[in-house]
């Protein structure tokens, strides 16, 4: 009888430990956004990150950024570990994103991180539905 209450036991805090480590767990995929428009300015402001799986190629991320109007969006490979997110965006004519790396970590929340380039731009783009829906 002390056996099987004790194999219980176990199986219960298995159970538990991994119930906790799922919901640690944060899918890295998702619209990430603090696209806005200024009515005073008229201009749209801010960045939006839809990162993607693609199968046996990996995580990508289409990035699209704005200071005054959208640009044309950049579709970069993203390299994941755990919920820190890398990638890189390369200077580009038709692009308002910094040609910068970004490192970043994703939260049920947000993407939360930092372009950096020629300057550092940090940023928290909540995880939403696009400025285009």
């Amino acid at each position: 009888m002390r056996r099987a209450l004790q194999a219980f036991a176990l199986l219960v805090l298995s159970a538990s430990a991994l119930a906790t480590d799922s919901a640690q767990r944060v899918s890295v995929t998702g619209l990430f956004s603090d696209l806005r428009y200024i009515p005073q300015a008229g201009d749209l402001l801010g960045y939006e990150v839809f990162i993607i799986f693609g199968g046996d190629a990996g995580h990508f991320a289409l990035v699209q950024c704005a200071e005054g109007f959208p640009s044309k969006p950049v579709l970069v490979p993203v390299k994941v570990r755990g919920a820190t997110v890398q990638f890189t965006i390369e200077p580009t004519e038709s692009s308002h994103c910094p040609a910068a790396s970004f490192t970043g970590t994703v939260s049920p929340a947000s993407l939360t991180g930092k372009f950096v380039g020629t300057t550092e731009i940090a940023v928290s783009l909540p995880r939403k539905p696009s400025y285009w829906q």
